[in-house]
C-alpha cells in the first residue's frame, strides 16, 4: 500500500509539472504572436510612410498633381488610391486659384484595413502672371 500510494504521489507531481509547462508554453506563445502582430502594424505604417513622403515629394515637384499621381501607380477610380501591402494612401487634391497665383493642396492620408494610421497635408504655391 506505502508502495502505490508513493507511484499515485510521483504521477501526480509529474502532471502537475506538466500542467504548468503547457501553460508556460501557451503564455510565450501568445507574446510572441503579439509581437509578431506589433511588428506587422509597425512594418506596413513604415512602409506607408515612406510611400507618402514619396508622394509629397512629387507633388511637390510637379506642376501637375494629377499626373504626377498617374506616374506613381495611383488609381483614378473612387478617388486617387494606391495600395500597398497591408495598408493603402488615398490623396485629395484641391486648388485655390487667385489674381496673385494658384495654392495647390493635397492631404494624404494612410490606412490599415479599418484603421487609420496618419494624415500628410502638402501644399505648393503656384505664383500668377501678377505676382511676376
Amino acid at each position: 500500500m506505502g508502495k502505490s500510494s508513493r507511484v499515485n504521489a510521483l504521477l501526480v507531481e509529474i502532471l502537475l509539472a506538466i500542467l504548468f509547462f503547457a501553460l508556460a508554453a501557451t503564455v510565450i506563445l501568445r507574446c510572441f504572436s503579439a509581437a509578431y502582430e506589433q511588428a506587422s502594424r509597425a512594418d506596413a505604417r513604415d512602409q506607408a510612410l515612406a510611400g507618402a513622403q514619396n508622394v509629397a515629394a512629387a507633388l511637390c515637384a510637379s506642376v501637375d498633381p494629377e499626373q504626377a499621381l498617374r506616374e506613381l501607380g495611383f488609381s483614378e477610380e473612387g478617388g486617387w488610391a494606391l495600395e500597398g501591402d497591408g495598408w493603402r494612401l488615398t490623396v485629395s487634391l484641391d486648388a485655390q486659384a487667385a489674381p496673385a497665383g494658384t495654392m495647390q493642396t493635397a492631404e494624404i492620408a494612410a490606412t490599415a484595413g479599418d484603421a487609420a494610421l496618419f494624415t500628410l497635408p502638402v501644399a505648393r504655391y503656384l505664383p500668377g502672371e501678377a505676382a511676376q
